[in-house]
């Protein structure tokens, strides 16, 4: 993915591979620092009740009151520095502080973070909280740079970004049999990256709006990649594969009745439980 530096305000978009544009809109300093404040909160509350636990067992049981202080120094050590690395990997770039902002870190080229980005930024937030209580470092670099980046975030190749997840529309569930067969007719592995869904989520939910020329004339420059990509006939239909692709990413082909793992489709194109991504795609954008 590039990145355009076309911006305004707080979005900043970038091209995936098939040229496609995606918007996200960054979290602010001011979003940032109240997620990181509840963050703090749950973190030293949590490591309160914990000290006070061993603190109460030592003075019942002496002999224990030195692995007492050894495991109280050990988790103020390893708990501040794990907790928004493994939140962060195991929860899509989210911590709570992050869920209650609505905000979650992804990577520059708007994919999921990785284990090691996810960790790496989380131990170099001792360089943002420079000096000590005030963490100015962190909020003066993270004013100097059109991403709202802090030192880790640009050491590690991420950005905070406002999560759209819950305010996306549900995914429509695919019954057309032409579609279903073309899908079925695919390679048994798709490389359907992040980007590559999202686009696909987005012009099935609208298609409805168009007519089947406009659809054709929308599909055809994504379709034409994805037809010399996966060696599909270059008659396909180009709204037809971009069903079919739609399908494989989230949905089961292999029945042909379409009942999916959402529950049984009650049309083309029935209402299903949602699963679509977070960033907002450019409608009908391509380069």
């Amino acid at each position: 993915m590039t990145y355009d530096s076309r911006q305004i305000d707080d979005t900043i978009e970038i091209v995936t591979p098939e040229n496609i544009a995606f918007r996200f809109h960054l979290a602010g300093p001011a979003r940032r620092c109240s997620a990181f404040l509840i963050d703090a909160f749950l973190i030293f509350g949590t490591l309160f009740f914990i000290t006070m636990g061993l603190a109460m067992m030592a003075s019942l049981v002496p002999s224990l009151n030195e692995i007492a202080m050894f495991t109280t120094f050990v988790l103020y050590l390893v708990i501040p520095w794990l907790y928004g690395g493994l939140f962060e990997w195991l929860w899509s770039g989210k911590t709570p502080g992050k869920v209650a902002l609505g905000i979650r870190t992804v990577s520059t080229d708007g994919s999921p973070i990785t284990f090691t980005q996810s960790i790496m930024r989380n131990l170099l937030r001792a360089a943002d909280l420079q000096p000590i209580v005030f963490g100015l470092a962190g909020l003066v670099v993270s004013m100097m740079n059109r991403r709202f980046q802090r030192l880790g975030d640009l050491a590690c190749n991420t950005m905070v970004v406002v999560d759209r997840r819950s305010h996306a529309a549900t995914l429509p569930a695919v019954a057309d049999p032409h579609i279903l067969a073309l899908a079925e007719q695919l390679p048994g592995k798709l490389d359907l990256r992040p980007g590559l869904r999202r686009v696909l989520a987005d012009y099935v939910q609208r298609r409805h709006l168009f007519s089947p020329d406009r659809r054709r004339e929308i599909a055809e420059p994504l379709a034409a990649v994805l037809r010399e990509r996966y060696g599909l006939p270059e008659t396909a239909d180009p709204d037809a594969v971009l069903g079919a692709f739609y399908c494989r990413a989230f949905f089961d082909t292999t029945r042909p009745s379409a009942s999916t793992r959402f529950g049984p489709a009650a049309g083309p194109f029935a209402a299903a439980t949602p699963s679509h991504p977070f960033a907002t795609p450019v409608a009908g954008t391509t380069r």
